[in-house]
């Protein structure tokens, strides 16, 4: 998540708005952004009652929320999605990539890099 705040200006730049989600409680969050993170600079969110986690098919068959991001457009409609094993950390620089890519308006071919040309 401290990665994830490092580039949140950038996707704020993007108009992206930015905010994490968990199953654990507020005073849960309090802590751990406190204790262990040092603060956070985007807000999180509780999702006790699990229905985000579950609308976004991200809640395991044992209630455990997994790593999951979504790009979502102005009109709520999930543009991007990719969920993440416990062993595996997200790549903000390629989530930046792709909300470039989301937003570039035509079709980006294999490796395309932000600000190249679209098909």
């Amino acid at each position: 998540m401290p990665a994830v705040g490092e580039a949140a200006s950038e996707f704020k730049g993007m108009g992206c708005e930015v905010f994490g989600v968990s199953i654990d409680s507020q005073f849960s969050h309090k802590a751990w952004v406190e204790k262990d993170l040092g603060g956070l600079n985007y807000p999180l969110l509780s999702d006790m009652g699990q229905a985000m986690c579950r609308s976004y098919g991200v809640l395991s068959q044992e209630n455990v929320a997994l790593r999951g991001v979504f790009f979502v457009d102005p009109k709520g409609i999930v543009q991007f999605s990719c969920t993440y094993c416990d062993n595996v950390g997200r790549n903000t620089e390629e989530l930046i990539r792709t909300l470039a890519a989301l937003q570039a308006g035509g079709l980006c071919p294999v490796n395309w890099k932000r600000g190249g040309s679209t098909l």
